[in-house]
């Protein structure tokens, strides 16, 4: 059992790595004349950390980070190491001990690792009380004030859902607003000129959005009007010219870059009427939309109203990552015609994700698991029906990205269900791999 720092806010260590033992950080100033070896001892024991936990030997890492911060309790960097070390212990959950230190002790707003991803895996309510300390304590902080308006379930989430991302991605996200404006070559012009940075980062970032705009069917050549993202959790285009539409459900929270907007542009270029979701309750839809009243049934059957509404004589469902699991469950469960699977877990049960070694998501799969129904995180008994699916399950995904491909591979014998892994390819971001390309919308539509 670790000890606690002085006092009850600082208790970041206690219950993280239960097998270390550590010691109470004491407050006690250093004299002048100790100051540049202790600055000196704080650095030596933030390297030992970061090279323990590049070898994955957490309980080292722990122990130094422990020292570190027993001598600098204000330190950034030691915050920052805590919280990657605490996602992998026994104790996950106590990420936000860590942050609470952080606030208590920190001038300025640590980098925290994952730190939206990780907040999308606790209860909605949370991570909102959580995020507005954040942005109370460093209010001057992009970071800081960005994670207090997408975790604000009171506001209207539209201005959320369309707000500048902090750099390095402002001028990406920038560029992406600006082609779905119309301005496509002014675009492009912009991450020219990142392309040319000296920053590794942002240069590759540019790259890759230019591909992704550059594939962007020309606004021209729609065939109905853009969706508006009003800020609701399901939002949805007017009518198709073919009788196709498109349900996709978004990654575990959401999206803020790539926004519904610009991937509306390939379904309303194609003619097909386009339904989007959002995951407000961070379940990965498991238990329908926060917005309607009851579970996912309930949710259901308020889709098929829709897509009846929108005269709807073909479905697809689309789903990416955490919406890829979401996509095979509602798509199973409301007689798809085609289903298509982007890097999307099959499972959610622990057990399973034990089973391919998957700990990507130990809170969302901890809470999950504490509040439902083990049939509600598999879904083999519904793939027993994969036959009714008349146009295929088709998953796509890295090949070298070994949970996803391994995830597929798991419901690969059973009928009508078609793998596509991507050669050489090592990120769980396959459905942005494949938004690059012009065949993107053959991938959808078969």
């Amino acid at each position: 059992m670790l000890s606690k720092i002085s006092t009850d806010d600082d208790a970041i260590l206690t219950q993280t790595v239960t097998s270390v033992k550590g010691s109470k950080i004491t407050g006690t100033e250093a004299s002048s004349t100790e100051i540049s070896e202790q600055e000196k001892a704080v650095q030596k024991a933030l390297v030992e950390a970061s090279v323990y936990i590049k070898r994955s030997r957490w309980l080292h890492a722990n122990k130094a980070v422990l020292q570190a911060l027993k001598l600098e309790k204000s330190s950034v960097k030691g915050h920052e190491l805590l919280f990657i070390i605490t996602l992998n212990s026994d104790k996950p959950e106590n990420f936000i001990t860590v942050i609470h230190s952080a606030i208590k002790h920190c001038k300025t707003f640590p980098s925290f690792q994952g730190i939206r991803f990780t907040l999308s895996g606790v209860k909605p309510e949370q991570a909102q009380k959580l995020t507005q300390d954040i942005a109370a304590t460093w209010p001057d902080n992009a970071m800081a004030v960005y994670l207090c308006n997408i975790f604000d379930l009171s506001r209207n989430q539209s201005s959320a859902n369309t707000s500048i991302i902090p750099e390095p991605s402002t001028f990406s996200a920038q560029a992406i607003q600006d082609a779905i404006s119309g301005d496509k070559d002014g675009a492009i012009a912009q991450l020219n000129e990142h392309i040319e940075s000296r920053n590794a980062v942002i240069s590759k970032r540019a790259c890759d959005v230019k591909q992704i705009i550059s594939a962007m069917p020309d606004l021209a050549s729609l065939k109905r009007p853009l969706i508006r993202d009003n800020g609701d959790e399901i939002i949805h285009s007017d009518k198709s010219t073919n009788g196709t539409t498109v349900l996709y459900f978004a990654a575990l929270g959401i999206d803020r870059e790539h926004t519904f907007e610009f991937i509306d542009t390939h379904f309303a270029s194609a003619g097909f009427a386009s339904v989007f979701m959002q995951d407000r309750s961070h379940n990965v839809y498991i238990s329908g939309a926060k917005s309607i009243p009851g579970g996912r049934a309930e949710t259901q059957v308020y889709l098929k109203a829709l897509l009846k509404e929108l005269d709807t004589q073909r479905l697809i469902v689309v789903g990416r990552s955490g919406g890829g699991y979401a996509a095979l469950q509602y798509g199973l469960e409301i007689n798809a015609d085609r289903i298509v699977c982007f890097s999307g877990p099959v499972g959610v049960e622990s057990n399973f994700l034990a089973s391919i070694q998957d700990n990507r998501g130990r809170l969302l799969a901890r809470r999950l698991n504490n509040e439902f129904e083990k049939t509600d995180m598999l879904l083999d008994h519904l793939l027993d029906n994969s036959a009714n699916v008349t146009e295929g399950i088709h998953m796509h995904y890295a090949e070298s990205e070994r949970i996803d491909r391994l995830s597929a591979e798991h419901i690969a014998d059973y009928d009508n269900v078609h793998l596509y892994p991507i050669m050489g390819n090592d990120s769980h971001a396959s459905f942005l791999y494949h938004l690059a390309n012009d065949n993107f919308m053959e991938l959808i539509a078969g």
